[in-house]
């Protein structure tokens, strides 16, 4: 037998053990708010990685937007007070949770979507305007508590509906969700404005 023939079969073998290789450590930590119904239960908006994109998305939409007075943050329904808390805390100090009070004295953004899968992230933030809400679509890099946004997508129109308000529950036991509404298509023209 020829060198080449011998070494072929060997390269093979080891191609093969690096894909297998490659293919398990893609599996990993993943989540997404609201959750998708065949995926992963790890769809759990209180996951810490979940807090840290939604903590460092309400931080971007303080600074970026910069309003005036104090920010209730709307976040996913399903979180713990405790999760609210941490996340409103790292948001800085205009940052307070959603009650039925700070629904009538602060201004309210909403985070009704977080998408991860392993470092990055995508989480969109709406913010109201003076004909409705602007959406933005925040793309982070990062891990842990230390997330980067690389790019913020803002949209002609809203891809998704505004949620209903979910308000700092007494205590940190889970209430059973609301029934899903059926998913809607997302209008024809939601070409991005453009990256910031």
């Amino acid at each position: 037998m020829r060198q080449a023939d011998i070494s072929r079969p060997r390269a093979l073998a080891l191609l093969s053990l690096l894909s297998a290789a490659l293919a398990a450590s893609m599996g990993g930590c993943y989540s997404s708010w609201p959750p998708i119904e065949t995926a992963d239960p790890l769809g759990n908006v209180n996951w810490p990685q979940n807090r840290a994109v939604m903590a460092r998305a309400a931080q971007w939409a303080i600074s970026h937007h910069q309003p005036q007075g104090a920010v209730a943050f709307n976040l996913p329904e399903g979180m713990r007070r405790s999760r609210i808390l941490e996340v409103v805390s790292a948001a800085g100090p205009q940052a307070v949770p959603l009650t039925p009070e700070t629904a009538t004295t602060a201004t309210i953004y909403h985070i009704p979507r977080v998408w991860i899968r392993k470092d990055r992230a995508e989480v969109d933030v709406m913010v109201p305007k003076s004909d409705g809400y602007s959406m933005t679509t925040l793309r982070m890099r990062g891990g842990g508590s230390g997330w980067t946004i690389e790019t913020a997508r803002q949209w002609n129109t809203l891809t998704r509906e505004v949620p209903p308000l979910y308000y700092l529950p007494a205590t940190d036991e889970i209430a059973p969700r609301r029934a899903e509404q059926p998913a809607e298509e997302p209008p024809a023209n939601d070409e991005p404005m453009g990256e910031q």
